[in-house]
């Protein structure tokens, strides 16, 4: 990271880096042709897996929609919306293993 702004050229090529904005590789050119410009940057990555999402929709639990037609084809009165009723879900699950 570039400890203050200077103007440089590089092959030809006008460079400005900026202080504190600047981020380079350790072998690269740059740092290479003004390194009292450049203090090392550490950067720790964390060797942890990253936990996956959370389903808001356990694996275990039917979709809602499914559910509702199945209940529909099988003269079962299920609200349109909110919760279905526990027990309406059971004959479903019972019903997919029968199937």
């Amino acid at each position: 990271m570039a400890s203050e702004s200077a103007a440089i050229t590089m092959d030809g090529i006008p460079h400005m880096i900026e202080a504190g904005r600047t981020l380079a590789h350790a072998d690269h050119d740059i740092v290479a042709a003004c390194p009292s410009l450049w203090q090392p940057l550490r950067v720790h990555y964390s060797t942890e897996p990253e936990t996956p999402p959370v389903s808001e929709t356990p694996a275990s639990q039917p979709d809602a929609k499914q559910v509702r037609a199945w209940a529909a084809d099988n003269g079962i009165e299920v609200s349109p919306k909110g919760k279905i009723p526990d027990a309406v879900v059971e004959q479903y699950q019972a019903a997919q293993t029968e199937a």
